[in-house]
C-alpha cells in the first residue's frame, strides 16, 4: 500500500534533514580521522643554517647579561622561539662555550614555549661565561586544553613530528654554531625535569653535543605515562612505540658524551631511585656519568640551589 502524499513529503523532509545531519557529522569527524593517521617521527626535520634568521639585536637584560629573541620558521600552527643570551665579556668574541636548554614542565607528550619562569635556569650559565640558547618545543598544549582530546591529539602529533623536541634542539645547536660562532667542542645540552629527559635524548641523537647536564630527569617514559598511554596511542597511532624508543633508559648505548646527573633524595615528582638506577645502567654500558645526589630541596629548589652550582663546577673541571 502506497503512503499518502503528505506522509511521503514528511519522509522526504526527514530524509533530507537526517542526511544533512549525517553529512555535518562526517564533515566534523573528517579532520579527526585524518589526524588519526600515524604521525611519522621526525617528519618536521631540523632547520638548516640557510633557513635560520640572523642574530638578533641584543639588549642588556640584567647586569652583564645581554638577551635577544628570534623566531625560526615552524610548521603551520607552530611559532618557534629561540632565546639568545650572551655574557657582556663575550659580546664580540667567538668560540665561547654554549649551553642549549629547553623549557621544563611538559607532560612528556607535548611541547612548550619559552616563559619568564625559565630565566632562573639560564642566568647562572651566562654569568659563568657561557652563551645560552633556549629553545621552544613544537606541540604547545595550554593548561585549559590539556583535558581536550582534540587539542592533545594535535599537540602530540606536532611533538612526535619534531622527534619529541630533539629536532628543535638540533635547530638550536645549528643556530649557535652558525649565527653565534660558539665553540663546537663545547656544546652542552642541559635541562630540568622533562627538559632533562630531552637533554639526554638530544645527547644520544646529536654527535655535536659534547656534554649533557640532566637535573631530575624521567628516564622511563612508559612508566611515567603509565595509564595514559592507551589514550595517547588511540589519539595518535604509533605514540606508544615512539615513547618506548625515546626513553633514555633504552638509549644508553647511544650516550657517548659525558653526563652530569643530579637528583634530590626527597624529590616528590620523579623518584630518586630512577636516576640512581639510570646512572648504574649507563655506567654498565660504558657511559661516562657523574651522579650527584642532594639530601633535600625537592624537585625544583634542589636544582636551583645545589644542582646548577655543582654542574658548573663539573663543567669548569672538564678537560674539553
Amino acid at each position: 500500500m502506497k503512503p499518502k502524499s503528505w506522509v511521503r513529503v514528511l519522509l522526504i523532509v526527514f530524509g533530507i534533514i537526517g542526511g544533512g545531519i549525517l553529512a555535518l557529522a562526517l564533515a566534523a569527524s573528517f579532520p579527526f580521522q585524518k589526524l588519526r593517521k600515524p604521525t611519522i617521527p621526525g617528519s618536521n626535520p631540523p632547520l638548516t643554517a640557510d633557513q635560520l634568521p640572523p642574530k638578533p639585536v641584543l639588549v642588556e637584560r640584567s647586569p652583564g647579561v645581554f638577551f635577544g629573541e628570534v623566531h625560526p620558521t615552524g610548521p603551520a600552527g607552530e611559532q618557534r622561539s629561540l632565546g639568545i643570551y650572551l655574557p657582556k665579556s663575550g659580546m664580540n668574541k667567538e668560540n665561547l662555550p654554549c649551553v642549549v636548554i629547553a623549557p621544563a614542565g611538559t607532560r612528556l607528550f607535548h611541547g612548550m614555549d619559552l616563559g619568564e619562569g625559565d630565566i632562573a635556569e639560564h642566568l647562572p650559565y651566562v654569568k659563568a661565561g657561557y652563551v645560552v640558547v633556549a629553545y621552544s618545543l613544537d606541540g604547545v598544549l595550554s593548561e585549559s586544553d590539556a583535558t581536550k582530546n582534540r587539542a592533545v591529539q594535535g599537540a602530540q602529533a606536532a611533538f612526535i613530528a619534531s622527534n619529541g623536541g630533539v629536532n628543535n634542539a638540533k635547530t638550536a645547536i645549528t643556530y649557535a654554531l652558525n649565527r653565534l660562532r660558539v665553540d663546537p667542542k663545547r656544546i652542552v645540552v642541559a635541562g630540568h625535569s622533562s627538559a632533562a629527559t630531552l637533554a639526554l635524548q638530544v645527547a644520544a641523537a646529536d654527535p655535536r653535543v659534547t656534554a649533557c647536564i640532566a637535573y631530575a630527569p624521567c628516564t622511563d617514559l612508559e612508566a611515567r605515562l603509565g595509564d595514559g598511554l592507551p589514550l595517547l596511542e588511540a589519539l595518535n597511532p604509533g605514540a606508544k612505540p615512539f615513547y618506548k624508543s625515546m626513553s633514555p633508559k633504552n638509549t644508553v648505548a647511544k650516550l657517548h658524551c659525558p653526563v652530569f646527573l643530579f637528583h634530590a633524595r626527597d624529590d616528590s615528582n620523579v623518584p630518586f631511585a630512577e636516576s640512581e638506577s639510570f646512572a648504574q645502567t649507563l655506567k654498565q654500558a660504558g657511559g661516562k656519568v657523574t651522579f650527584v645526589a642532594a639530601d633535600s630541596g625537592d624537585h625544583y629548589d634542589s636544582m636551583i640551589q645545589q644542582g646548577i652550582p655543582a654542574a658548573q663546577k663539573w663543567l669548569a673541571q672538564r678537560a674539553w
